[in-house]
């Protein structure tokens, strides 16, 4: 038997926008920096100037006078600041890779000749089908990946232990049945019935 799994990564769609803003800064980074090439290699500094506007900009912000920085430019710089921080800090948020283990068929015989392999959502039908079988399981939803995860909605919250216990039973024995071999196997309490608390 081989269980073959796969890492891959969600990316959002987000990241998409944070990674075309690190495309034009990187752009810039690289403009700015022929720049210094230019000038380093003796070009004439009005030509870069023409080019990059740098010391237009220099002379701009370098005559600023106190007067300048009204209480409105302060409050329209703070807010812009802080719009900039607070969508930059989300698009790094969203750079962060979310790996998780990607569901693969389970191999059950491979040899030069015959290849026997359970797609996963087999799997997860066959121990949803048996997990509700018990009596005080209204509800069950299974997934396969680096384990069997099968997370049930219970009608009342006596017993869970002992419910969560027979639950896991209930799909080994079911699995079992179908000649699957032993797997990894979480049950987990995912919600109550309130439709039935309702009526009761």
């Amino acid at each position: 038997m081989k269980i073959r799994q796969r890492i891959r990564a969600r990316t959002s769609p987000v990241a998409y926008v944070g990674r075309a803003l690190l495309a034009l800064l990187a752009l810039a980074l690289v403009w700015y920096g022929l720049m210094l090439v230019l000038l380093a290699a003796k070009g004439s500094p009005d030509t870069v100037d023409a080019i990059s506007l740098y010391r237009t900009a220099f002379n701009y912000f370098a005559g600023l006078q106190p007067g300048d920085v009204t209480s409105r430019v302060r409050l329209i710089a703070g807010l812009s600041g802080f719009a900039v921080f607070a969508v930059c800090s989300f698009l790094a948020w969203k750079e962060f890779p979310r790996p998780y283990l990607a569901r693969g068929d389970l191999s059950l015989l491979e040899d030069e000749q015959t290849t026997i392999t359970v797609k996963p959502r087999a799997i997860e039908r066959a121990a949803e089908a048996a997990v509700v079988e018990h009596p005080a399981v209204s509800g069950a939803a299974a997934r396969y990946g680096d384990q069997l995860s099968v997370d049930i909605e219970v009608r009342h919250g006596r017993d869970l232990a002992q419910t969560m216990r027979e639950a896991q039973l209930l799909v080994a024995e079911a699995l079992g049945r179908l000649e699957l071999p032993p797997l990894p196997l979480s049950v987990t309490v995912a919600g109550y019935d309130r439709r039935r608390r309702e009526m009761q």
